[in-house]
C-alpha cells in the first residue's frame, strides 16, 4: 500500500510539473510572438515571375527529424540558372515550403498548406563561423497553431549532406510542434 501511495504522489508531481512547464512555455512563446513581430515574412518575399524548373525528388536515406514514410518524395521548383541551383520551393503531399532569398543567399522559409491560405510555420536563417572556422547555419523556427498563434519555437542546426542541408539538432525548444516542416533545406547556401 505504501508503494502505491508513493507512486500516486510521484505521478501527481509529474502532472503538476508538466502543467506548470506548459504554462511557462506559453508565456515565453507569447513574449517571442510580441518581440519578433510575427509573422516574419510577407507574400512579397516569395513572389517570383518567370520560368521555373520543377523536378521530382526521391531521397532514399531517411533524414534526421523526418518522421514520414520512406522514400521521401517531393517536388522541387528552382530557377533555370546553369551550374547553380536556386530553389524556390519544395512541395510535399500536404504542405509547401517556400524559400526567401537576398539574391542567391537564403534568408528563410515559410510552410503553408496546399491551398496557400494558411501559414503553418516560418524560419529565419542565421549564418555564423564555427570554432573550427567553418560556415555554420542555424534556422530559427516559429510554428503556428490553428488560430495563428505561436505554438512552438526552436533554433535548429543545419548540416550539409550531399545536395541538401538537413536539420541535425534543436535547441531552445518551447512548446509543441504539430509537424517538422524544416527538416530539409536547399544545399547551395
Amino acid at each position: 500500500m505504501r508503494y502505491l501511495t508513493l507512486l500516486v504522489i510521484f505521478l501527481a508531481t509529474l502532472v503538476i510539473f508538466g502543467c506548470s512547464q506548459q504554462v511557462a512555455d506559453q508565456a515565453k512563446l507569447k513574449e517571442i510572438e510580441i518581440r519578433e513581430d510575427l509573422p516574419i515574412w510577407s507574400k512579397g518575399d516569395f513572389d517570383y515571375q518567370g520560368t521555373v524548373l520543377v523536378y521530382n525528388v526521391e531521397i532514399n536515406e531517411k533524414p534526421p527529424y523526418y518522421r514520414g514514410r520512406m522514400p521521401l518524395i517531393f517536388e522541387q521548383s528552382q530557377l533555370p540558372i546553369p551550374s547553380y541551383t536556386i530553389v524556390l520551393k519544395y512541395e510535399f503531399n500536404d504542405y509547401v515550403v517556400m524559400f526567401t532569398r537576398n539574391g542567391p543567399i537564403y534568408k528563410g522559409a515559410c510552410a503553408i498548406d496546399k491551398s496557400g491560405t494558411k501559414l503553418l510555420a516560418e524560419a529565419r536563417i542565421k549564418y555564423f563561423v564555427t570554432e573550427d572556422k567553418r560556415q555554420g547555419i542555424e534556422a530559427e523556427e516559429f510554428h503556428y497553431g490553428q488560430n495563428g498563434q505561436l505554438i512552438f519555437y526552436c533554433k535548429s542546426q543545419l548540416k550539409q549532406l550531399a545536395m541538401y542541408m538537413f536539420k541535425q539538432s534543436e535547441s531552445e525548444r518551447l512548446g509543441k510542434k504539430d509537424k517538422d516542416y524544416f527538416f530539409i533545406w536547399p544545399g547551395s547556401f
